[in-house]
């Protein structure tokens, strides 16, 4: 991802709030210390997936402990049940820049694109993927006001044998490799591969905070 090159450009702002419409989000996360304005938390979900998403938006860089973020000078808003209805009443929160929606389903709703055209226009960006590697269209991801960001490789160059158990369905998921490769036909894996498909970003094996399940 080139980060340290990024920084230069920015390291966030404090002004931006990006909002993580996932599972739970571990708040008390050393990671994460101060950096969530607001917590909607009205359900039971596991702290794990919406703490690691958030993390990596934002968790408290150079003290040490931890990881680094992009955009670690940006702050949070969290919110653990993913639907429309909730995007829609977070990007109406003052501050809200960037709303990011891990998740989606393959039905298109028109009423549902018309809310993300709403948002769209209020001047906030919504960003979303989904996991299969499948050039199925997932929403809302694949509507046209919104960001569609798929996955691509991993840390690791090809031919490193991953040490962690997973090799037969990890083996082919290797650095840059998003669309097939020429020599065997295999493309990694959890990647989306449609016509609306807009950034792709590193998705295997990279670090991120991760609350324990117990």
């Amino acid at each position: 991802m080139k980060a340290p090159l990024a920084w230069t450009i920015t390291q966030g702002n404090p002004n931006v709030l990006i909002a993580i419409v996932d599972g739970g989000t571990n708040i008390t996360h050393e990671d994460l210390q101060g950096k969530i304005v607001q917590n909607l938390d009205d359900s039971n979900f596991p702290l794990s997936h919406g703490t690691a998403v958030a993390s990596l938006a934002a968790a408290n860089t150079n003290n040490g402990i931890g990881m680094a973020a992009i955009g670690y000078n940006c702050r949070l808003v969290t919110a653990d049940i993913y639907n429309t209805a909730r995007v829609l009443e977070v990007s109406q929160i003052p501050g809200v820049k960037v709303i990011n929606c891990s998740w989606g389903g393959r039905s298109y709703n028109s009423y549902e694109e018309a809310v993300y055209q709403e948002i769209h226009a209020a001047g906030v960006l919504v960003a979303a993927a989904h996991n299969p590697s499948t050039s199925t269209y997932y929403y809302p991801a694949s509507y046209d006001t919104t960001l569609s960001v798929t996955t691509v490789g991993s840390r690791y160059p090809i031919g490193y044998i991953h040490e962690n158990g997973f090799d037969n369905m990890w083996s082919y998921s290797w650095k840059d490799c998003h669309e097939q490769r020429p020599n065997d036909g295999v493309q990694g894996d959890c990647n989306i591969h449609n016509d609306k498909v807009d950034v792709c970003a590193p998705n295997m094996f990279i670090i991120s905070a991760w609350d324990k399940l117990e």
